[in-house]
């Protein structure tokens, strides 16, 4: 069997195309052959990969005896004990095919790698390197696979250049892994068996393997995992829209680059949808570099699906608008700039001392800003950006902070405060004390996550938090929105489960736009709980609470997402459900710690502990579009006796159900 993975019609497709032709008119049976399973896949995405888009994947599992080619180009004595031509048997393939259309006259070799020209509206003509972005789609599909395909261990990946305007005589004479225009299956596939040298065998017998023997089905699994297509939801359309469409301001847009800008308000009021929206039009029209940091991984996948359902990338198959964690950012600079070394299997436990030790050499000023603009032009793919967006500011350690002020001038920054949303410390971070830069603060009150009924509701339980300074303006625009306490056992919860997903769907919502939290009780072993039960009862889970889930995103609109309260900052579902809320309380309650500085002594300090635990507590009740379910042990609970005494305030919208 051949088969070509759907795609939207455009080079890739036609390319995949004539690469199936290729192998039908050297191999004629393979089309119906039991032994033959070839998957072809135009414009495969590596998601939240550094190169994320791969022009052409070809995998390929046969057993049929007849798939052989001749061997006519030398690949190595390592393989062959000969460079005569022999008989080759072919039984796995992972091909990576970047394609280029280029002219003759817009292709430069320089040796045996490649570049070609391109002209942009914004950048003019410039040269870009077809060896390297091979050379990084290679790296990006292992790591891809790596992250999503379990118990396994990536295929041997080979990459080629397919040059389909220019003719084999004007190819380099060395060794090379590029492909001319005129090209049959037997070429393509003697030039992947000369960059590669996966021919093994001996005494005439020869087989070209991509695959380790305990590595079986790594291939079927790779085939499985790039056939399915990330599709939209309506809730995701929405969004989409929202950030192509946000009514950004001009006064904002003329702002940037010339003074920090940094939007204020609490959860829930759009700051995060503002920076998107505003990173989107400084790209699309002005051909700005921008990146989003935060220091939320879970963020940094949800963000990264939707930027991929938008389907935007450069030339490079890289996102034009790049999210990373501070963290991954800042290694790299470290990095490049000689503070850390290229390995350190330590790094978390030594982040801290790597950025003492930069703020140190700059006072010291044996670092100075020049020595990161030349990291930046050394590396300008992962660290040279035009504009950086900073979510959740108001949580960044003061360290960090400088740092960024250091690499990149604060006029450069555009950051979204949330208040009193403090995760990472008790000390709130202000932006806006960047010596020698002006500053623009914007207020936003209306909460627009929230339908009307649910701002109220986080409105009431906010005064009943003490939180006398939080609050958020209900849009009237978006009326309705209902609460649901479920008390008792969680693992209960089946039946209303099935209940909020069939309401979920009923509005035109999928399984994927739903949104469960859970405490660190519900987690063991890298593994929730909750998506142990949902197993059970019949669900795909993504799980956000493992580790190595958490740094892909789901690809199935019919996956429910599971993450850790400390994760679910930024992200939102059509319905949220929190477990365990009483008991997420008493765990921040516990949690807090008085400041390294000491509480002076009029204050409090068991107020203090129950202010941080109110305001921990309004961070997921602002995860939710329509409907909020709040699991509680018993109503005997402190939490769980406010949430009774708004029930009786609020029985309009809030409904009790046990369980």
């Amino acid at each position: 069997m051949i088969r070509i993975v759907e795609s939207e019609r455009g080079a890739e497709v036609d390319a995949a195309r004539a690469i199936r032709q290729m192998i039908l008119d050297a191999w004629p049976w393979a089309e119906t052959a039991p032994g033959v399973d070839i998957t072809i896949i135009p414009n495969a995405q590596c998601y939240g990969q550094t190169v994320q888009d791969i022009d052409v994947l070809l995998l390929a599992d046969i057993t049929d005896d007849r798939a052989t080619f001749s061997c006519f180009k030398p690949i190595g004595r390592e393989a062959l004990d000969s460079d005569e031509p022999v008989a080759v048997q072919v039984r796995t393939l992972c091909l990576v095919i970047e394609v280029k259309d280029h002219a003759p006259g817009r292709v430069r070799f320089t040796g045996n790698t490649v570049k070609v020209q391109y002209r942009d509206s914004v950048e003019g003509e410039y040269w870009n390197s077809a060896t390297e972005q091979s050379s990084d789609q290679l790296y990006s599909l292992r790591g891809y696979i790596s992250d999503n395909v379990e118990n396994t261990e990536p295929p041997y990946v080979t990459s080629l250049i397919w040059l389909r305007n220019v003719p084999l005589d004007s190819l380099p004479k060395c060794k090379h892994n590029v492909l001319p225009s005129r090209l049959t299956w037997t070429k393509l596939l003697n030039t992947a068996a000369a960059e590669s040298k996966r021919i093994f065998g001996s005494r005439g017998k020869w087989f070209f393997y991509a695959t380790h023997e305990r590595n079986a089905g790594v291939i079927k699994k790779t085939a499985e995992l790039f056939s399915r297509r990330l599709s939209p939801t309506p809730l995701d359309r929405g969004r989409m829209d929202k950030i192509a469409n946000e009514a950004i301001q001009s006064d904002w847009l003329e702002r940037i680059g010339k003074e920090q800008l940094i939007f204020e308000g609490h959860g829930g009021t759009g700051k995060t949808m503002i920076l998107l929206g505003l990173a989107w039009r400084l790209q699309k029209d002005h051909g700005a570099r921008v990146l989003v940091l935060t220091y939320n991984n879970a963020l940094v996948t949800d963000l990264r699906r939707l930027l991929a359902l938008m389907g935007r990338y450069d030339d490079s198959g890289r996102t034009l608008v790049e999210v990373q964690t501070v963290h991954s950012f800042l290694t790299r600079c470290f990095r490049q700039v000689g503070i850390m070394p290229d390995k350190d299997d330590n790094f978390y436990g030594n982040y801290q001392k790597y950025k003492r030790d930069a703020l140190d050499l700059y006072q010291q000023q044996a670092l100075a800003p020049d020595d990161f603009k030349k990291a930046m032009e050394a590396n300008p793919t992962d660290l040279s950006w035009d504009y950086v967006f900073v979510d959740e500011g108001q949580d960044w350690p003061q360290d960090e902070k400088e740092l960024l002020h250091l690499i990149f001038t604060p006029s450069r920054l555009v950051v979204a405060d949330g208040r009193d949303q403090l995760v990472r410390q008790d000390d709130r971070c202000d932006w806006s004390l960047a010596a020698g830069y002006k500053t623009k603060r914007v207020i936003l009150k209306k909460g627009l996550r929230m339908k009307a009924n649910l701002a109220r509701f986080a409105n009431a339980l906010a005064r009943h938090l003490d939180l006398v300074d939080w609050a958020v303006e209900d849009n009237p625009e978006s009326v309705g929105g209902k609460v649901i306490v479920a008390e008792g056992e969680p693992v209960s919860m089946k039946g209303l489960l099935e209940r909020i997903v069939s309401e979920a769907k009923e509005r035109g919502n999928h399984p994927v736009d739903l949104l469960t939290c859970v405490p660190p009780q519900l987690v063991i072993d890298g593994r929730s709980i909750a998506s142990e039960w949902y197993g059970e009862w019949g669900y795909s889970v993504w799980d956000g609470t493992s580790e190595r889930r958490r740094k892909t995103f789901p690809m199935s609109t019919d996956d429910l997402r599971i993450v850790q309260y400390d994760s679910c900052r930024g992200l939102e579902g059509w319905s949220v459900m929190n477990f365990d809320v009483d008991n997420l309380y008493d765990y921040k309650l516990s949690s807090w710690r008085a400041p390294s500085g000491g509480v002076p002594p009029y204050v409090d300090e068991e107020s203090l502990a129950k202010k941080f635990a109110a305001r921990w507590m309004m961070i997921p009740m602002t995860r939710a579009i329509d409907t909020l379910v709040l699991h509680i042990r018993s109503c005997d609970s402190f939490f769980g006796g406010i949430i009774r005494e708004l029930h009786r305030g609020y029985r309009d919208m809030i409904e009790w159900i046990k369980i």
